[in-house]
């Protein structure tokens, strides 16, 4: 009962209201200026406050484009996870404190210095070293990634040897000669399964990476999807992170090109023809701005820059956004999302 009124009461403007009230109940606690350190003594009914605030406080100033704010919380939060003074999974934590373990965003968020003295004993995140050099990796040549900015009806194919799509597009397409992959998530194969079988009778030679069995048309689950790690909280990779970590561990390429990236900084993300499900549930901004709540944004942003800084073959503007300091993609995101 008492966690269906809870759950009433997030529901009232975005969660607000309920932070309000969990701020209010952390200053009668004293529990609103805790360090690290002092999280391991609290009880269980001050333990419940302080983790409903840090979930909530990222949730709610998140969705205020307060990004400072948010993440302050999100990595108290974390951290106190990892060692483990929270509930959570402490290996999760830990990877996603050592993806977002970044000099010039720590102090972008203006950690304090006693959070920025923990931070200092976390690795930095570097990819795992994986042969990709085997028989069993399929060779793509020179590739083309497309992601949902891009015009699929107008692209130049004509140099690359294979063309890549995270979900099959609307559009027909003269593939002819090409290695086709399409990487699926389950909101596609779920929600969206009449269009892969569409694609797959045009386009049988293509090769589907899916997250899960699809025993209709004989497609398992790739063993690819195994290795990505998360983050706690639904902290996860996003479509393009997704597929650069497969491209990466289970394909060999001589380069890879990506176009129509941009992490959603654009007024226009995603091209007409891109085939998306946010249309479907809500007004598009609220939804992009909730899926990066959601898969946390940051955390992309950080892991994409980590496999780019790993893999120089892969080209694209993509690059040149994550060379970019934390607080200017801030401002980009707040110049959309605000």
């Amino acid at each position: 009962m008492i966690s269906r009124f809870l759950a009433y009461l997030e529901k009232i403007n975005n969660g607000k209201l309920l932070l309000y009230i969990v701020n209010f109940f952390s200053i009668w606690f004293r529990i609103n200026k805790l360090q690290v350190e002092d999280i391991e003594k609290l009880g269980v009914v001050r333990a419940r406050i302080l983790k409903a605030k840090f979930r909530l406080g990222y949730k709610v100033n998140f969705i205020n484009v307060d990004l400072i704010s948010a993440y302050k919380l999100r990595l108290l939060h974390f951290i106190a996870i990892s060692r483990g003074l929270m509930i959570g999974d402490r290996n999760d934590a830990r990877h996603y404190l050592e993806v977002i373990n970044n000099s010039e965003f720590l102090n972008y968020i203006k950690l304090d210095s006693n959070l920025l003295a923990i931070m200092k004993g976390y690795d930095v995140f570097q990819l795992p070293s994986i042969d990709v050099t085997s028989d069993c990796s399929m060779s793509l040549g020179k590739a083309l990634l497309i992601g949902p900015g891009a015009d699929t009806a107008n692209l130049d194919l004509t140099d690359f040897d294979s063309i890549i799509f995270i979900k099959p597009p609307k559009v027909k397409i003269n593939l002819e000669g090409k290695i086709i992959v399409v990487i699926l998530n389950n909101f596609w194969i779920k929600n969206k399964v009449e269009s892969i079988y569409s694609w797959m009778q045009d386009y049988p030679q293509t090769s589907l990476v899916s997250p899960q069995d699809m025993c209709e048309i004989g497609i398992t689950e790739h063993k690819a999807f195994k290795s990505i790690r998360n983050g706690p909280n639904g902290a996860s990779p996003m479509g393009l992170q997704r597929a650069l970590i497969i491209l990466t561990t289970s394909f060999n390429f001589s380069n890879l090109e990506l176009q129509g990236f941009d992490f959603s900084l654009s007024e226009q993300p995603y091209h007409e023809s891109y085939p998306s499900g946010i249309k479907e549930l809500g007004v598009e901004k609220d939804v992009i701005l909730w899926s990066n709540l959601i898969h946390d944004f940051f955390y992309n942003f950080y892991l994409a820059k980590a496999i780019l800084k790993r893999h120089k073959n892969i080209n694209g503007h993509v690059r040149e956004i994550t060379d970019s300091n934390p607080a200017a993609i801030a401002r980009m995101f707040e110049a959309v999302y605000r």
